[in-house]
């Protein structure tokens, strides 16, 4: 337990989250109204540099061959293009056909997970299975794990451009966390799926099957985070009740996570 305590990337969402609830309550009631230029401007750069800076954690992770900062920049990409291209698109259609449904709690959580949770998952999965996978680059268990963060937080970065520029005006005392926390959710998710990949890469047999078992733990770990979260909300959103379960979610995922990684990093072929 004391090795994740000395890791860089425990430390790196500690100061995230720190950050976002001190931006959040320093800022709180401070609204920026910009023309659409600068709207679009503010949400690319306030999107962006936070995923790449958090990327940049993770590439630290993999000590023994690190992965070529091209190709991880092409995999962000990736995730950014396929999530405006194919998750939204996809949402937006099953959004439309739920809307205005009135449920109970299971079946809820049962949309969540075989709705959302399954497309935003699935997303990544084939930016992975489709690209890197295939190329002498994933050379290691461990680069599952790496190029799967690349995708989550490209495909976050996206989300967050949306999100941004489709409000009306810029509340900083809510923007913030909501940036930090889907970043952070997005990027476990896809961590620990991507575990399954990079080992799934340098199995014998039952490959397959290995990493539909990774991508259905990430669908339902997603779909249960946005249930427990909406129904921790209710109709209001709170940015201070969203912050406390998007951290002990983040924490106890990326704990998994760090010893996931730090199995594959160690069974790596170049460390001897």
């Amino acid at each position: 337990m004391n090795g994740i305590f000395k890791n860089r990337g425990f430390w790196g969402i500690f100061v995230l989250i720190a950050m976002g609830a001190a931006l959040s309550g320093v800022l709180q009631g401070t609204i920026f109204q910009f023309s659409p230029t600068e709207h679009l401007i503010f949400s690319i750069v306030f999107s962006i540099i936070p995923g790449l800076l958090w990327l940049y954690f993770f590439y630290l992770q993999d000590k023994y061959e690190r992965e070529p900062k091209h190709f991880l920049l092409a995999i962000f990409v990736l995730g950014m293009l396929l999530c405006y291209g194919l998750t939204m698109p996809l949402e937006s259609i099953f959004r439309d056909t739920h809307q205005g449904a009135t449920s109970g709690p299971i079946v809820e959580l049962l949309w969540a997970v075989l709705v959302f949770g399954t497309i935003q998952e699935l997303t990544k999965f084939l930016v992975i299975r489709y690209s890197i996978y295939n190329s002498k680059e994933f050379n290691e268990p461990a680069d599952g794990v790496i190029y799967s963060i690349a995708a989550g937080l490209g495909f976050a970065a996206t989300y967050n451009i949306v999100y941004l520029n489709s409000l009306e005006a810029i509340n900083m005392g809510v923007v913030p966390v909501r940036i930090i926390e889907f970043y952070l959710t997005s990027a476990v998710f896809a961590g620990i799926m991507g575990y399954f990949i990079g080992k799934a890469k340098f199995m014998t047999s039952g490959g397959e099957w290995t990493m539909v078992k990774g991508f259905l733990i990430a669908a339902l770990m997603n779909g249960g985070y946005h249930f427990i979260n909406s129904e921790v909300q209710g109709f209001e959103f709170n940015v201070w009740n969203s912050l406390m379960v998007s951290a002990a979610f983040v924490f106890v995922l990326y704990t998994i996570m760090y010893y996931l990684l730090n199995r594959s990093v160690e069974s790596s072929p170049f460390k001897n």
